[in-house]
């Protein structure tokens, strides 16, 4: 009896070897790897092995590490190897003033007739945007009642709002009524 137990363990564990071997190694998609895996495929069979897998998974988690360290040193204007509170307030002051030269570029290129107001007309060719909506962001972001949104009506909007974090803090409505956007 104990050894008919003991062959059957046997088989099983060999089966499920083999078949571990055989999924070892599995084509990518369609069974051709594209060309930034084939550089890991080794043996050059056109699948990765287990091997070949962990392989590129280290060598993508080193590439990420690598880049937030050249992140850090470009940020570390001193470099002493440490973002010190000044750093971290320049570099969120450079990528502020990065997103909203992005946001002018923008409004510059839905202002058609380059008045420096976007009319509900210009503002309706923005890529699918139903009529509907348009009316009610326009409306909201037309803080002066014109009719149109401006580039300073516009960029306002679009900032975060100022002050400090809590219950009475940026997206929250305090005592007095909504945030401030200033």
């Amino acid at each position: 009896m104990k050894a008919t137990h003991l062959l059957l363990i046997c088989s099983a564990l060999a089966g499920t070897a083999a078949s571990s071997r055989a999924d070892e190694r599995k084509p990518f998609g369609n069974g051709t790897l594209p060309e930034f895996l084939k550089a890991y495929d080794v043996d050059a069979d056109g699948k990765l092995s287990v091997e070949e897998r962990q392989a590129y998974q280290k060598a993508t988690r080193e590439a990420a590490k690598a880049k937030l360290e050249a992140k850090k040193l470009l940020w570390d204007t001193d470099g002493d190897g440490k973002i010190s509170e000044t750093e971290r307030q320049a570099a969120t002051d450079a990528m502020r003033l990065k997103i909203e030269a992005e946001r002018a570029k923008r409004f510059a290129e839905l202002d058609k007739d380059a008045d420096g107001k976007l009319s509900a007309t210009e503002f309706l060719r923005v890529p699918n945007i139903r009529p509907e909506i348009a009316a009610r962001i326009l409306s909201h972001l037309d803080s002066d009642g014109d009719g149109a949104i401006s580039k300073d009506e516009f960029l306002a909007a679009l900032k975060p709002p100022a002050g400090p974090r809590g219950p009475n803090g940026p997206g929250n409505r305090g005592p007095d009524g909504p945030p401030d956007h200033g």
